[in-house]
């Protein structure tokens, strides 16, 4: 195994039929563990699912982050936010008048709101914010 890599496996029950065809042998819903090292750091642990997709995400968003057990979140900007959103609604053939005014809302309020404020991140944006904005209208 290369260094810095992370291997999935199953660790298969005394009960399994599959037991005997070794860890490399997936087709089964025994537990899922995980063995190999990254950024330095060893380890050799369950990961407490059996679903293999699940297990995959994780160690995906550990070896994005580059540790074990933190995973790296892409926050966007509330402008990126909302230039996202407003694909989706095209994507979703909205009609023209409410992609308008939706967007005299959110990129003409909203974000001149933000701005005011300083808030830059969408996650900055929490319910008592948004209230905050609602009644300033």
């Amino acid at each position: 195994m290369p260094a810095g890599s992370l291997t999935l496996y199953r660790r298969h029950a005394r009960t399994c039929p599959h037991r005997s065809k070794g860890r490399r042998w997936t087709r089964c819903k025994c537990g899922i563990w995980v063995q190999g090292s990254l950024g330095g750091q060893w380890i050799k642990d369950s990961l407490n699912t059996r679903d293999w997709s699940a297990a995959a995400a994780i160690v995906h968003g550990w070896e994005a982050s580059g540790q074990i057990g933190v995973v790296k979140t892409d926050v966007p900007t509330v402008e990126r936010a909302l230039q996202l959103y407003f694909e989706d609604a095209k994507a979703r053939h909205l009609a023209d008048t409410t992609l308008r005014k939706r967007r005299e809302l959110l990129e003409g309020k909203l974000l001149a709101f933000c701005e005011d404020k300083g808030i830059a991140l969408l996650k900055q944006l929490d319910v008592a914010t948004l209230r905050s904005f609602r009644n300033g209208w």
